[in-house]
């Protein structure tokens, strides 16, 4: 009973951090580039999402679901030529969570879970340095990355 207790303990203890996880480059786009181009770099990287800056200000995250409203409004005729027109069919639910890169493994299944109880769509966790909105990302966690997330908490 006191190994368990201590097993239990040191894995909380020792928990990974998110940066320690998901260490990869977050390519990101400015709200003044080409949204063709941005796109493009989406679709050839397989990015699920791309967050927009405008200079070192957040101001919103390319989505999957932005593209389906968006065809749905204008009955599938879409005729965009910039990431604001794009950004214009973002929803107050559509979350995106901004987190330290010391947090835990477990803070991110916290906050999908949270999200997911007050009915709100999290698109994406951004890891910054101090979780803070307007800092370099250094990282993207979405739902398709709770896998890896689980994985890493049981080893």
């Amino acid at each position: 009973m006191v190994l368990e207790i201590k097993n239990i303990l040191e894995a909380l203890t020792n928990q990974k951090t998110i940066i320690e996880v998901f260490d990869t480059k977050v390519y990101r786009a400015d709200v003044n580039d080409n949204l063709q181009e941005v796109l493009g770099i989406k679709d050839d990287h397989h990015y699920s999402v791309v967050p927009i800056y405008r200079g070192k200000s957040y101001i919103g995250i390319i989505h999957d679901a932005l593209f389906a409203r968006c065809v749905e409004t204008n009955k599938g005729k879409v005729n965009l030529e910039t990431i604001e027109e794009l950004l214009l069919f973002q929803r107050s639910n559509d979350r995106v969570v901004f987190m330290a890169q010391d947090a835990s493994l477990v803070d991110v299944l916290a906050t999908f879970n949270k999200q997911q109880t007050k009915g709100t769509r999290l698109i994406a966790l951004i890891i910054t340095e101090r979780g803070h909105m307007n800092e370099e990302p250094l990282s993207i966690i979405t739902l398709a990355d709770l896998p890896k997330v689980i994985s890493n908490l049981n080893k």
